[in-house]
């Protein structure tokens, strides 16, 4: 296994974006890219790292503006540098053209958790023929309120700054997640292991506040991602991957979180399979039922692997017998 640490400067806004790139031993079957959530940080994934670069997969992960390393100042965790939701994608696009000049054409794929999949379904909203398959993990469910939200985030940006950290923004994205297992924790919400909620409590780069720019950038994440309009759907056969935990206060409800799903059916997406865990809460990969999880993500993506390799087998066959 061979990991190297990642600066590469945006093309939006030259902000260096910090990142962690492993690399199996021997041939490198593929690649995975994973986005992370909000208010964590890249390091936070190096166990998921470890399976897939083990598994043969180069694995990439990039903290997201305004996250980790991928700042400028400190005080800038929870500011974006942009209030439109669209660099953060754009981001995501550039690491995939990197990784794509390095490797080459190898299997792509992508995999998000929480607000990182509502990047990742933005992402596939533009430009869904980039990649060969896409996981969901621990979606956010579409928000009724989410244009209200909007228009509040507005007008306190416009008295408070981009800057601020408003407590009411908080209780109005976070708080109901806290109250769900308000008994054990306020971090309980994300996992059912206490030393994983301990150390994200303990962790400088997670669980900061929002400023009111990351809250724009968040809001239009999540309005961008449940309007049926504007998707391209160019790759209709895209296998997508949705997994979550039953008990994950994210996903609202198991009806709001096969809603998601149907979203996906409705423009145009044939190729979906699902997933909930019993008992399982927000952060799969750090669960209880993290090595069934784990194991299911790695059969699923060796699954598009393998067959993409046997097409690959296929036509170059059948151009042998061409000649």
């Amino acid at each position: 296994m061979k990991r190297e640490l990642l600066r590469l400067p945006s093309d939006e806004d030259a902000l260096m974006l910090s990142g962690i790139l492993q690399l199996p031993e021997g041939e490198i079957r593929g690649i995975v890219h994973l986005v992370h959530g909000m208010c964590e940080h890249k390091k936070r994934y190096q166990h998921v790292l470890d399976l897939l670069s083990d598994n043969g997969y180069a694995a990439v992960i990039f903290d997201l503006r305004g996250h980790g390393e991928s700042i400028r100042h400190p005080k800038d965790l929870g500011y974006f540098y942009d209030d439109s939701g669209v660099w953060i994608i754009n981001d995501i696009h550039q690491v995939v053209h990197c990784m794509k000049k390095r490797f080459g054409d190898l299997p792509y794929i992508i995999f998000g958790h929480s607000m990182g999949s509502l990047a990742v379904r933005c992402y596939l909203r533009r430009f869904d023929y980039e990649v060969d398959g896409a996981v969901i993990c621990g979606s956010p469910s579409a928000n009724p309120l989410v244009m209200p939200a909007m228009a509040l985030c507005g007008l306190l940006r416009k008295i408070k700054g981009e800057y601020d950290r408003s407590p009411l923004l908080y209780r109005l994205v976070l708080g109901g997640y806290e109250r769900a297992f308000a008994k054990e924790g306020k971090s309980a919400w994300l996992c059912s292991r206490s030393e994983v909620a301990q150390a994200y409590e303990q962790d400088p780069l997670c669980g900061f506040p929002f400023t009111l720019n990351g809250y724009q950038n968040l809001f239009r994440l999540l309005y961008d991602t449940y309007d049926s309009d504007g998707w391209l759907c160019r790759k209709p056969s895209l296998p997508l991957l949705y997994i979550a935990g039953r008990e994950d206060p994210c996903i609202r409800s198991v009806h709001a979180w096969k809603k998601a799903i149907a979203l996906m059916r409705n423009v145009g997406y044939t190729n979906i399979v699902q997933k909930l865990y019993p008992a399982a809460r927000h952060e799969l990969h750090n669960e209880a039922c993290r090595e069934q999880v784990l194991t299911d993500l790695l059969q699923w993506i060796d699954s598009i692997t393998m067959r993409i390799c046997d097409e690959n087998c296929d036509r170059s066959a059948h151009a042998q017998l061409l000649q």
